[in-house]
């Protein structure tokens, strides 16, 4: 065995484990922003979060394909209807919403 080898396999092991450690996250941060729209209304929220949470759909759309975990299609799930919540605000939100897998 190659030293390359088991750098190459503990950089995989670290990547997997980041995976597993971003449908939580993208679940509480999506949470949190639902918490403040509900006690301080949409215009608390900043419009940049929308790209934010296109993006996460996106990353948890692939990962969802690529493993069919039920903790990434709940965490775009949660993501889709926070987007869908800010269209009513921003329609950037409604034209991120029809491009997301």
């Amino acid at each position: 065995m190659e030293p390359q080898d088991g750098l190459l396999r503990e950089l995989m092991q670290r990547s997997v484990q980041s995976l597993k450690e971003i449908p939580p996250r993208i679940t509480n941060f999506a949470q949190i922003l639902e918490q403040r729209i509900s006690a301080s209304g949409i215009d608390s929220i900043s419009p940049f979060v929308l790209h934010s949470l296109y993006r996460a759909i996106v990353a948890l759309s692939w990962m969802a394909a690529e493993t069919n975990d039920e903790r990434y299609i709940t965490a775009k799930s949660i993501c889709s209807r926070l987007l869908h919540t800010m269209n009513t605000r921003w329609k950037a939100a409604g034209s991120l919403l029809s491009r997301c897998p």
